[in-house]
């Protein structure tokens, strides 16, 4: 983590892999998806997310990341769907504005409108 947070990528990447192979964890996988991001391992990145998932589907940084990937790749469905079970596990204003802004790029106005007031 000290080293995600200290722009380390490559060192964090190492580190969170080795302790990956002691025990797999979900914030094991979450954070290595934030290193691969930093380098722009973006395919590796969105195993990791998923990784973690499916060992916490209660990891909501973890979907909102993996939307906010695939948003920019250009999988917008995909990202909707995400978005949409984060929202389904736990009702965060962040997951509210991630689809909101992904509805709003589509020009889906009034119903980007509905996500940003549930984000309020």
């Amino acid at each position: 983590m000290l080293y995600c947070q200290s722009e380390k990528s490559q060192n964090s990447i190492s580190a969170r892999s080795k302790s990956l192979e002691i025990e797999p964890s979900s914030y094991g996988y979450y954070y290595l998806g934030l290193g691969l991001e930093k380098v722009n391992q973006i395919e590796q990145a969105i195993t990791s997310y998923q990784q973690a998932i499916q060992l916490d589907s209660n990891l909501i940084d973890a979907y909102n990341n993996l939307g906010n990937i695939l948003n920019i790749k250009g999988e917008f469905e995909q990202a909707e769907t995400i978005y949409r079970q984060a929202i389904s596990i736990h009702p965060h204003w962040g997951s509210y504005i991630n689809i909101g802004n992904l509805i709003l790029e589509q020009n889906r106005v009034e119903e980007a409108i509905y996500y940003y007031e549930k984000a309020l």
